[in-house]
């Protein structure tokens, strides 16, 4: 996974210059979730689990895949920060 991983940060930069935007957004949601994150840390604990394993089906999906990976991979990032949004969701309910 490290060799394929080098690839991943090649293609990562382009995606990084997206994420300040989701991370400018994300900051009003951390901002309002402090109070919920000091709670949280157990929800967000258990939701990194599922995030590294996520990460794992990406990097099998890279090799599958050779020449679609910039499509899709933008695509599977797009629905990782989607289970992060639902994560802070299930905070605000919970709370």
């Amino acid at each position: 996974e490290q060799g394929t991983g080098n690839r991943e940060q090649g293609t990562g930069n382009r995606e990084q210059g997206t994420g300040n935007r989701e991370q400018g957004t994300g900051n009003r949601e951390q901002g309002i979730g402090n109070r919920l994150q000091g709670t949280g840390y157990r929800l967000q604990g258990i939701g990194n689990r599922l995030q590294g394993t996520g990460y794992r089906l990406q990097g099998t999906g890279y090799r599958e895949q050779g020449t679609g990976n910039r499509e899709q991979v933008t695509g599977y990032r797009l629905q990782v920060t989607g289970y992060r949004l639902q994560v802070l969701g299930n905070l605000t309910f919970g709370y």
